[in-house]
């Protein structure tokens, strides 16, 4: 048991290692709004689409989670 403790408490580390370089990387991105690159753009776009997209649609058992999922593809391909 204690060995799976262990584990745990290992991945549960890695797992806010990641977390968090994930969020310093998107942050990175974030500062270069004002690039002419054709690829952040469409990055930041579709990312603002995604944030949007949750605010404004409800997530319930009745499918609204692949709802978001497919209009922020939408919106992506739309930007391309």
């Amino acid at each position: 048991m204690e060995e799976l403790r262990d584990r745990q408490q290992q991945l549960s580390l890695s797992y806010n290692q990641l977390r968090s370089e994930a969020v310093r990387l998107k942050t990175e991105v974030w500062r270069h709004d004002d690039c002419d690159c054709g690829f952040i753009r469409c990055y930041i776009s579709a990312e603002a689409n995604k944030i949007v997209d949750r605010l404004t649609w409800p997530d319930d058992s009745s499918g609204g989670t692949t709802i978001i999922q497919e209009q922020s593809e939408t919106s992506y391909l739309r930007l391309k």
